[in-house]
């Protein structure tokens, strides 16, 4: 039973995304809003519900707590997440919306790419045939 409420939930918050990711960004851009301030006013409203979040399933300070590398390590990639979050900001102020857009399905490629070419990941027939009907539509898409 949780593993379909999960699959359920987590349809709702993919669907949720592709819905408003792109008026977000055409929002911000018809505003004007520099890429670090509003990645500024992004983490501010994101963090407290982190936060909060963490809090709530409580084994997870329990794992950081463990170890001074832990804690460099979530740090680290605090700073690194940071970092990509404002220049994919700082690239969807200076590049066309649909070129942007467009880029944004390369990322997710190369990661499925290098988890099967460097990380040796098992990849199964349901979840190949899933990719292939997901750049198909992309290849649609473009070819309209």
């Amino acid at each position: 039973m949780l593993q379909v409420y999960l699959a359920g939930s987590v349809s709702w918050a993919t669907a949720w995304v592709c819905l408003t990711y792109p008026i977000y960004y055409t929002v911000r851009r018809w505003q004007g809003v520099p890429a670090l301030l509003g990645l500024f006013v992004d983490l501010t409203i994101i963090a407290p519900i982190a936060l909060a979040v963490l809090c709530w399933q409580g084994d997870s300070f329990a794992v950081m707590s463990g170890s001074l590398s832990m804690v460099a390590l979530v740090v680290g990639l605090g700073v690194i997440s940071a970092v990509a979050m404002q220049s994919n900001l700082q690239a969807s102020s200076l590049l066309p919306v649909n070129l942007f857009g467009m880029l944004s399905y390369l990322e997710p490629a190369l990661m499925f790419v290098l988890s099967i070419v460097v990380l040796n990941e098992v990849v199964s027939t349901e979840k190949m045939l899933s990719f292939g009907l997901i750049w198909a539509g992309i290849l649609m898409m473009i070819g309209q």
